[in-house]
């Protein structure tokens, strides 16, 4: 049996205009596709998936083999296809949604326009949806759709910035396929969510007068500044005023457990970003060095294991710099490592001092130091960044920031220290490296 290269059929995938086409759905069709690099490779086969074992040695068994799967629903790249078709519907249903929401920010009638032209919207929004008035600045929207009984029209003013809520309410409740709009208002907060059935008359205030009903309006007299106004046109104080929809929206269900698993989860969240563990290795990392070289400003611990120590951790705060795959070389830094002029120099010493060899000179402590401690300037200014950005996210729904975000202290402080080259050459006494105060 040969063995498919996975690499290879990924990158197939990638190279096809259209991954559904005929020649994509046979096994012959598929090895005479595959690039060079990842192609048709050994001769053990990778578990006892279908396609795999047709894999013969010569092209009539693999044709024979397609002939006996046309048709056939459950053949394993007959799976992987209807995979990557059913995430390419999702990430277009996601992109209309978002030019949808965009237009309607400009254009009533014109994101009504695209509803009715495009399929994706009209399986995503609820039925019969419908936008009467545009978003306003601050994300309220006015829409109607039908009712449950999918005969008679509500309208509805929406606030936008809890849609993600009531989404995630109505995957708890175990709701399947497009909820009616009367649904998604139901799964909003508290405040976020106005049904208007026609116009009430509140007769002892005549601001408020042909104010749709059931909706929040201005009320001095009130703790929070607003009200309720009924069906009936009476005021129930204690509204939330709907234009600081941010400051209202809130996690808390009533459960602590509940609450704290929201906190669990934004956190891991939070960790898992490239650039939180990119940081906390550079951190780590920098801490080191610096560590060493506060040890060596004592005379006394000039030795020469601990100019060893030095080296050591400046070539692993070095090779973390030429890493590719670091969040942080993506800024002005990587730019300022690749033009120093002293990089070549010490790639080229790294393997001789891991092997015992003569370490770096102090030019190259020096720059190397100096790189470091940019580097960790870099990094820790993108963590910023992020951890304020989810601090952000907590405290708007009403997660504990300091539980989302944990605190980190230490690592790559900057510090005094010496300086000295010493000619270019390896220092010929272990104080020449730090006899002056300043630069390093």
């Amino acid at each position: 049996m040969a063995e498919l290269g996975i690499s290879g059929y990924a990158q197939l995938m990638k190279q096809q205009k259209n991954p559904f086409e005929r020649r994509m759905q046979t096994t012959a069709g598929v090895i005479s596709s595959m690039p060079k690099d990842g192609g048709i490779t050994g001769l053990e086969g990778i578990g006892k998936l279908p396609l795999l074992y047709a894999l013969g040695r010569d092209q009539a068994q693999a044709e024979e083999f397609d002939q006996q799967q046309t048709g056939k629903e459950d053949t394993y790249l007959g799976n992987v296809l209807k995979m990557e078709q059913e995430k390419s519907i999702q990430d277009r249903k996601d992109k209309a949604m978002k030019n949808f929401f965009e237009m309607a920010k400009i254009d009533a009638d014109a994101a009504n326009q695209m509803i009715a032209k495009d399929p994706l919207l009209q399986e995503t929004l609820s039925p019969g949806f419908r936008v009467k008035e545009k978003i306003d600045k601050d994300q309220w929207m006015t829409v109607e759709g039908f009712s449950a009984d999918g005969q008679s029209k509500t309208t509805y003013q929406l606030n936008l910035q809890a849609l993600g809520l009531a989404r995630d309410k109505l995957k708890e409740q175990g709701v399947t396929g497009t909820p009616t709009l009367d649904q998604v208002a139901d799964a909003m907060p508290p405040g976020f969510a106005f049904k208007m059935t026609g116009a009430a008359k509140a007769a002892d205030n005549k601001e408020q007068t042909d104010k749709p009903q059931s909706q929040a309006v201005k009320d001095p007299s009130s703790p929070t500044g607003w009200s309720w106004l009924t069906e009936q046109g009476n005021m129930l104080q204690g509204a939330p005023d709907p234009t600081k929809a941010k400051e209202k929206i809130s996690i808390t269900t009533g459960n602590p457990d509940k609450d704290r698993r929201y906190e669990v989860t934004l956190r891991k969240e939070f960790e898992g970003a490239p650039i939180v563990k990119s940081f906390d290795t550079i951190r780590q990392q920098t801490s080191r060095m610096e560590s060493v070289v506060n040890q060596l400003q004592d005379p006394k611990n000039r030795t020469k294991q601990n100019f060893i120590a030095l080296d050591q951790s400046l070539i692993m705060v070095f090779n973390k710099m030429l890493d590719d795959m670091s969040a942080v070389r993506e800024g002005e830094y990587a730019r300022t490592i690749q033009n120093s002029p002293i990089l070549s120099r010490v790639i080229g010493k790294m393997d001789q001092i891991r092997s015992g060899g003569a370490g770096f000179t102090n030019d190259e402590r020096k720059a190397i130091i100096t790189l470091g401690r940019d580097f960790y300037r870099d990094a820790k200014a993108l963590y910023d960044n992020h951890s304020e950005e989810y601090k952000r996210i907590a405290s708007e729904t009403g997660a504990d920031a300091n539980r989302v975000v944990i605190n980190r202290k230490g690592g790559g402080n900057r510090i005094s220290g010496g300086g000295n080259t010493g000619g270019g050459g390896q220092p010929k006494t272990a104080s020449d490296f730090f006899k002056k105060k300043k630069g390093l």
